[in-house]
């Protein structure tokens, strides 16, 4: 995804997707908006607010039809695209918050007030409600226009019900679309959604993990601020920060019921991924955190060090791994499937896009057992579908968390941004990840740790043990 998105320009790609990183060294490639956008403008600067009775402004709604003719050209589900009820969602959505002050509206809405030439045929019925609004107005205060806009663009994506597709506001994108390059203050744990429950997972060695944070836990507040509807990218904005500030997490462990707060410092984050020990039996155990843009060059020197202690197998634990870059998981795994595809994309328009495994890596040809688990998310599930499509490996644990798809960020006419789905993941023999997971060849759930020991670590020994076992008695 990166190569072929190198000569694009105006957006910014991220190839997890969902998963997005409080405060790492985030690598990404400019990316041209498609075709069916419309000229770029510079950020709209209507009044803040409008008098009643007074005209009808259509500068705040420009963030929809732009969004609306990239998603038309771009979205990975073109029969979900309804004008008719994602306006409907947005007008809504604007009345909600007027509340007692906004217009009892007809069904369906009608103004006088023409719309803007440039506006797209398709959004006549947003335009309807939204002049209706404005014309049937009758209250106190001057409205927001720029605050009402921004809550019809949210409330007309959010209809899409896909949780990689949202609105940024100006003040967020800008902190995103800034020089990825640096690094940022913040507590080292990724931000997932699911079931519309922020979740929570610490980075090794991280602010996070050694304030007590633990994979899964749900977030319920920051700072005191309940979570509740808020995105994994208004998340990220409230979290991350300065090194050396405080923040406060409320949140629930997983498997527990009670409410606790920790207070996290923020730091620098560094970009670790890969950890591994060997045992006394000579199995290398191996754990891949993250799939940052170095991870390859990690992976094969620590498997070079394995190689050089006489390993007889790996244990390659994925759990609670979250994804990362794409580049980077199919460099990883070209070290274990050396010939033939690692993945494929399929986007909207049904063009298929091979990721085949690069002819540098490692020959490791050692016994594999993966360690999965509900957490292991993006390219994670990328490379357990990879090896367990190839027979390179056996994996132990429970279904995975299912996120299979590609996004793009692009710039709106409000400075504000676009975040939605492009493509959908599929392993080499053709299973989707999205929305379903991997399930495992054998199904463990996980002990707890601790005293009572890591089922799913014991039985991925228990299994190395007899592959191993059987490979040198058929010698």
């Amino acid at each position: 995804m990166e190569d072929r998105m190198t000569h694009r320009s105006k957006s910014l790609v991220f190839l997890s997707a969902l998963l997005l990183i409080l405060a790492v060294v985030i690598s990404c490639r400019s990316a041209q908006a498609p075709a069916a956008q419309p000229a770029a403008v510079s950020p709209a600067t209507p009044s803040s607010v409008s008098r009643p009775g007074a005209q009808v402004p259509s500068e705040p709604l420009k963030p929809v039809w732009f969004a609306w003719n990239i998603l038309k050209s771009g979205y990975v589900d073109k029969s979900k695209l309804d004008p008719q009820v994602m306006s409907q969602a947005a007008v809504k959505s604007v009345v909600n918050r007027l509340g007692s002050e906004a217009p009892k509206l007809i069904d369906p809405p009608q103004a006088n007030a023409k719309p803007p030439k440039e506006m797209p045929k398709e959004m006549r019925p947003l335009w309807d409600g939204w002049a209706a609004v404005y014309e049937g107005y009758r209250g106190g205060k001057p409205l927001d226009d720029v605050k009402l806009g921004q809550q019809a663009v949210s409330a007309f994506l959010a209809s899409l019900n896909d949780p990689h597709t949202e609105y940024i506001p100006p003040e967020q994108y800008k902190s995103f679309s800034q020089d990825f390059d640096g690094q940022f203050g913040g507590i080292g744990a990724e931000v997932t959604k699911r079931n519309e429950k922020v979740l929570l997972n610490p980075m090794p060695e991280s602010p996070a993990e050694e304030a007590g944070l633990k994979a899964g836990d749900t977030l319920v507040a920051v700072d005191g601020d309940p979570v509740d509807g808020w995105s994994v990218l208004q998340v990220v904005n409230r979290v991350r920060g300065k090194k050396g500030t405080e923040v406060a997490l409320t949140l629930v462990h997983f498997g527990s019921m009670d409410n606790i707060t920790l207070r996290v410092v923020r730091d620098t984050i560094q970009l670790k991924s890969v950890f591994w020990n060997m045992t006394n039996e000579q199995y290398a155990y191996v754990r891949l955190s993250f799939f940052y843009a170095n991870t390859p060059q990690a992976m094969e020197q620590a498997l070079k060090e394995i190689a050089a202690q006489g390993a007889k197998g790996i244990i390659l634990d994925l759990r609670n791994n979250p994804g990362g870059f794409l580049r980077a998981t199919v460099d990883v795994a070209s070290h274990f499937v050396h010939d033939g595809l690692v993945l494929y994309e399929v986007d909207g328009s049904g063009k298929r896009t091979d990721w085949k495994a690069v002819n540098n890596g490692l020959p490791v040809n050692l016994p594999m057992v993966v360690l999965v688990n509900q957490f292991t998310a993006s390219g994670s599930e990328v490379l357990t579908g990879a090896l367990q499509d190839y027979g390179r490996a056996k994996v132990v644990g429970v279904t995975t968390f299912g996120k299979g798809s590609v996004n793009l960020f692009s710039e709106l006419p409000d400075g504000g941004g676009l975040y939605y789905t492009v493509a959908r993941w599929f392993t080499p023999n053709g299973r989707l990840i999205e929305r379903k997971g991997l399930d495992p060849d054998f199904v463990v759930v996980a002990s707890g740790g601790g005293r009572g020991g890591d089922s799913q670590l014991d039985k991925g020994l228990e299994l190395l043990r007899q592959e191993v076992n059987a490979s040198t008695t058929s010698r």
